[in-house]
């Protein structure tokens, strides 16, 4: 659930692998028939049948692995330590989930990304690797240094303004912060 920590590597979710155990056996057992088949082809020195049944179980084996491959990823596991964000999958038990669907969003634990919305009129002034400070409303008395990292060079329409949306790293791991906080910022340019 939302702000719920997670360690490196910890499941956080597992899909229902029923069908795809089901699709492995189905092959495994067709790998089999075809080995028999390639006994006998052997035994009987018949080398088209022999060429044949190479080439299914070859095919076979190929699908198994792909099974196999398809099992491994139905474990969600968290790239890295970090905060649940986003994703309540507890009353989806059973559910069906499309390829593609959003299941969680994990914010680092150590490594927040700021993103500034830039004034159309002021975002010429604005370049990579120039430093600045956000004060956050939840944490007032303190500033955090940030670094600018990328300028987005499409405007956005917000509030009856236009805004480029600028992204900036803080330096220093801060522990006070946490994902989603809004705030302002200052960008130090040249006069």
């Amino acid at each position: 659930r939302a702000g719920d920590r997670v360690g490196e590597g910890e499941v956080i979710a597992a899909l229902e692998d029923s069908d795809l155990t089901l699709e492995r056996l189905r092959w495994t057992t067709e790998r089999q028939q075809r080995q028999i088949e390639y006994d006998r082809a052997f035994a009987a020195r018949d080398r088209s049948a022999l060429a044949t049944s190479r080439s299914q179980i070859d095919e076979a084996e190929a699908q198994i692995k792909l099974v196999d491959e398809q099992l491994s990823r139905l474990q969600l596991k968290a790239p890295f330590d970090a905060l649940v964000t986003a994703g309540d999958l507890s009353q989806s038990i059973g559910a069906v989930v499309s390829r593609g669907t959003t299941l969680f969003e994990l914010a680092p634990l150590d490594a927040y990304r700021v993103t500034l919305a830039v004034d159309q009129s002021q975002i010429g002034d604005v370049q990579l690797g120039q430093a600045g400070s956000a004060l956050f409303a939840a944490v007032p008395d303190q500033a955090f240094p940030f670094v600018v990292d990328k300028i987005t060079p499409v405007a956005e329409a917000r509030e009856g303004h236009t805004v480029f949306r600028v992204e900036g790293s803080l330096t220093g791991a801060p522990e006070r912060l946490r994902p989603g906080m809004d705030g302002v910022a200052k960008i130090e340019v040249e006069q």
